[in-house]
């Protein structure tokens, strides 16, 4: 999860938290860029803003 969305264009840094099933992600990545990337590695997701 943090390599598919670390490779994301605009992601500067992720932090995953796997016993509470989320990700924080900092930078100017889009989100519709990082539920691809999710989906893409076999993941799910919502972004929340």
């Amino acid at each position: 999860m943090q390599g598919a969305l670390a490779g994301v264009e605009g992601v500067e840094s992720v932090e995953v938290d796997f016993k509470n099933k989320q990700a924080t992600v900092t930078g100017k990545a889009e989100s519709g860029a990082m539920m691809e990337a999710l989906q893409e590695a076999g993941f799910g997701g919502t972004v929340n803003k």
